[in-house]
């Protein structure tokens, strides 16, 4: 983090209300995380993005076929076995073909 960011940081927590009148360990505990949250989410909030494949004929059945070669692929590249790459190689030519038919039957 650069020091202008922590700065802003210090700040924001310094303009906080602390209430330290509490006893209870609990209640200090919490109150010091949702000031500390707050002012993290102001400096740099969470976005989430939500993306959707534009390409139509990628369905479920293309991604469950894509996530068993990736499988493939982890099993080959941790055995270094050639007949594991032979089966991430049949694994790939099931996906593309499959891409390649859904693909031209939607163009259609």
């Amino acid at each position: 983090m650069s020091a202008h960011i922590l700065e802003e940081v210090k700040f924001d927590l310094f303009l906080k209300d602390w209430d330290y009148d509490s006893v209870d360990v609990i209640i200090l505990y919490d109150n010091i995380l949702e000031n500390v949250e707050d002012s993290m989410d102001k400096l740099a909030p969470i976005k989430i993005r939500k993306t959707q494949c534009k390409k139509k004929w990628i369905d479920q059945e293309v991604r469950l076929l894509q996530k068993e070669r990736d499988v493939q692929y982890k099993i080959f590249k941790f055995t270094d076995n050639p007949a594991d790459f032979h089966e991430y190689k049949k694994k790939r030519n099931e996906v593309v073909s499959l891409l390649r038919t859904k693909g031209k039957n939607i163009m259609k």
